[in-house]
């Protein structure tokens, strides 16, 4: 009976850390669906994460770069590597705005512990 038990026991584990994987994969996939036309431009880590008196969260990494992160709920650990993905912005939108600084003439995206986050750079 004890051994039955065991080996349920150790079938349910693998079956919830598979049901896990699955998961994030599932998850990272959908992210990635979501970044056609981006191109990976650095890889990092994280120095710090830090949240203004108005509630927003700053990534700052170890190159320098600071990111407003738009949504992100969970704070990702320092030295928490970071792929760095931009697009640049319709030429469209670029020549109706013809002033925008340089860094903010591009879209975004961190990929931090398997997810993705829609960034603004801070200049």
């Amino acid at each position: 009976m004890r051994t039955i038990l065991k080996r349920s026991g150790l079938l349910l584990v693998c079956v919830l850390a598979a049901t896990t994987t699955g998961a994030g994969t599932s998850s990272i996939h959908r992210g990635l669906r979501r970044m056609v036309g981006f191109t990976i431009v650095s890889s990092d880590s994280i120095q710090e994460v830090f949240e203004s008196r108005q509630h927003d969260k700053y990534i700052k990494l170890l190159s320098g770069a600071v990111f407003k992160a738009d949504l992100m709920i969970l704070d990702p650990l320092p030295a928490s590597d970071v792929i760095v993905f931009a697009k640049r912005l319709p030429e469209s939108l670029r020549r109706q705005y013809p002033n925008i600084p340089e860094a903010l003439q591009y879209e975004y995206r961190l990929l931090i512990d398997d997810e993705v986050h829609e960034v603004t750079p801070v200049p």
